[in-house]
């Protein structure tokens, strides 16, 4: 389906940072593999956006979603609106993309993530082929478009950090071979399909609101070990997976 694969662990740090707890990025493709650490979002996107120029050009395709307080309530939830999103109560472990303070505040990385998207998304070089799955593509198999924009959770997958390797570089590493090996394998296809067995209205929430979790196609389950038929690379520049 892809000829690159590039997967993104950002950081909502407020300074700039490496290393441990700051943004990680994977570019796989049949020439290897590109790992970096950039210090701020404003590096990752202009690296992101490097990256993607080549590739996208050469017509390749990539795949790059009420009340706020401190203390923890369900008040929102009278007015209908819930803690969780549906793909949250299928991931064991997954904290509620609202949660911005504490321990597995995913929502600082939501908030600084999701502008990033958007910016690389609108970029008129390759606009017209950019679709954010599943909003733009719907729950299905064979999602159209050039470069395809997806939800991960990378702790979905056991992962082997290498000696004196933050455990967020391993992750975006071992889940970009992962994708790779699926794809090479055809069994990457049906993971854009979700959840066979979701109901019509969910589906509908997914599509239109609460977007979905690439991986995800059944409910919680233990970290499945990846066994990677990829020997390992040295680490150097990232780089991306396109599709033909």
């Amino acid at each position: 389906m892809f000829d690159a694969f590039v997967m993104v662990d950002w950081s909502a740090a407020n300074v700039p940072r490496t290393g441990r707890d700051s943004i990680w990025i994977c570019w796989h493709d049949s020439a290897g593999e590109r790992l970096v650490n950039p210090a701020t979002r404003h590096q990752a996107r202009s690296l992101l956006a490097d990256w993607l120029a080549g590739p996208m050009a050469q017509g390749k395709r990539v795949r790059a979603r009420n009340c706020l307080g401190p203390k923890h309530h369900r008040s929102h939830e009278q007015n209908g609106l819930a803690e969780r999103r549906l793909i949250d109560e299928y991931m064991t472990g997954a904290q509620p993309c609202w949660k911005l303070l504490g321990a597995g505040s995913v929502g600082g990385q939501v908030l600084t993530g999701i502008p990033v998207v958007r910016a690389l998304w609108e970029d008129p070089r390759w606009h017209d082929g950019a679709r954010i799955w599943p909003f733009e593509t719907g729950l299905r198999a064979q999602p159209d478009g050039a470069l395809i924009m997806a939800e991960v959770y990378p702790s979905l997958w056991s992962v082997s950090p290498e000696a004196g390797e933050p455990k967020d570089a391993a992750q975006v590493r071992t889940v970009a071979r992962h994708f790779a090996e699926l794809d090479r394998d055809g069994a990457l296809a049906e993971l854009f399909a979700g959840d066979p067995d979701l109901a019509r209205e969910q589906r509908r929430r997914v599509e239109a609101e609460e977007a979905w979790t690439l991986g995800v196609t059944t409910r919680a389950r233990r970290p499945i070990p990846v066994r990677s038929a990829i020997p390992p690379r040295p680490l150097h520049a990232p780089s991306l997976t396109l599709r033909n």
